[in-house]
């Protein structure tokens, strides 16, 4: 038989002779697990996630929300995560491969076991560290993940909570995750010109947020401009040469204090408009 790792199901994949004979294991895994999963067969499998939140379910067990590299955002039972085979392998902000259990009919997740690779205790360390990884998570919940394509927001994720083990990127990590995310999501354009009429404001106007269409113009253009929601020279400067950059060296460029102010301030009144202003964690004026 083969290992569970192979996220397919058995007795199929062992008819791969008959199914593929002219392709190899690996392509025949990969046109099998396709065929189950769009045709809603699919049982058992397995996929890399991040625990974006739990909640306790009766007694002994855990309700849980994935961020999954295939399957996008689900919804998934973890039966004994206190007293079980599962104890100390399910937590929030925990990233690693999950094998879950599907039931086409209910269409429900059951977690079935759990190998972390990431458990990031140094969020625990500070309530300002729990409430940025808390609102790094909601921000992906309330969004969809960003309506985007999964892996990538799955590696922005993770990639966002890595860098907050140092915590001086705190800040600089909430505006490369939110920059990042509105961008898969279709809401930034080109930090250095306007949204409307295309113009480059030069090296001392402003961009300002319009407020129907979220989108960043000069001052020309707009008729509703949120002129206390604006990223001058300096700000669009750093978006331009960090973008490209993997989050881990991105939060290491320098930022002077008020280019940093007015970007965090801009993208959280964005990722607020975005979610409808549902997003609790920015109650506590913590982030």
């Amino acid at each position: 038989m083969h290992s569970r790792r192979t996220a397919i199901p058995y007795p199929i994949l062992r008819q791969r002779e008959g199914l593929f004979p002219r392709f190899s294991d690996a392509v025949a895994l990969y046109i099998t697990r396709q065929l189950f999963y769009h045709t809603g067969m699919l049982r058992s499998c397995s996929t890399d996630v991040l625990i974006l939140a739990h909640r306790k379910r009766a007694t002994r067990h855990r309700h849980l929300v994935l961020l999954s590299r295939e399957f996008g955002m689900i919804e998934a039972v973890a039966y004994g995560a206190k007293q079980g085979s599962l104890t100390g392998k399910i937590g929030q902000f925990v990233s690693g491969t999950c094998y879950l259990y599907r039931n086409p009919v209910r269409d429900s997740w059951k977690v079935e076991d759990m190998v972390p690779m990431r458990y990031r205790p140094y969020l625990m360390d500070s309530i300002e560290l729990l409430y940025t990884a808390s609102f790094i998570s909601e921000c992906i919940m309330k969004t969809y993940a960003g309506g985007g394509e999964h892996a990538n927001v799955l590696n922005l994720a993770e990639a966002a909570l890595d860098a907050l083990e140092e915590p001086r990127n705190r800040e600089v990590t909430v505006i490369q995750f939110l920059w990042r995310l509105l961008e898969d999501a279709g809401f930034m354009q080109d930090s250095g010109i306007c949204a409307s009429c295309g113009r480059d404001p030069g090296a001392s106007e402003p961009l300002y947020l319009e407020r129907d269409s979220l989108s960043l113009v000069c001052s020309s253009c707009g008729d509703s401009l949120m002129r206390g929601y604006a990223i001058g020279p300096g700000s669009r400067a750093y978006i331009r040469r960090s973008r490209s950059l993997p989050v881990s060296e991105a939060v290491r460029i320098g930022l002077e204090a008020e280019s940093l102010r007015e970007l965090k301030g801009l993208l959280i009144c964005m990722a607020d408009a975005v979610t409808e202003g549902s997003l609790k964690t920015l109650s506590g004026g913590l982030v």
